[in-house]
């Protein structure tokens, strides 16, 4: 099996302890406090700059972009909250442009499964 990089390491910690706070935080109280998502945006543009320097810039902005936007316009047009718009674009910075996606399509999925279960129970 191999080993995991210092940034590898720290991206994991960071997004597994990110995420677990917003669910616990959202499942209480119905909401996701900007005072979680923007300290961990601006962690993960300070991480990429850290580990990947220029690169990593480029990647945390894609990974914003792409996390924020898309959740953006779906918030927009009434299918995503709010709290799931900051959500996606906390943990951008932190995966990338491609991450980010691969994240989307399996969220979709489980979405689906979720609700044509509930369609059908």
């Amino acid at each position: 099996m191999p080993e995991l990089t210092a940034a590898q390491i720290v991206m994991l910690v960071a997004v597994v302890l990110f995420t677990l706070v917003a669910a616990i935080t959202d499942l209480r109280t119905r909401k996701i406090p900007n005072k979680l998502t923007a300290p961990m945006c601006v962690a993960g543009l300070i991480y990429q700059l850290t580990f990947y320097r220029l690169e990593g810039l480029w990647t945390a902005l894609a990974g914003f972009a792409l996390g924020f936007g898309i959740f953006f316009v779906l918030w927009m047009i009434g299918t995503a909250g709010g709290g799931d718009v900051k959500l996606m674009g906390a943990l951008g910075p932190w995966l990338g442009g491609m991450m980010i996606l691969k994240v989307m399509f399996v969220s979709l999925i489980f979405v689906t499964v979720g609700t044509g279960a509930i369609i059908v129970g």
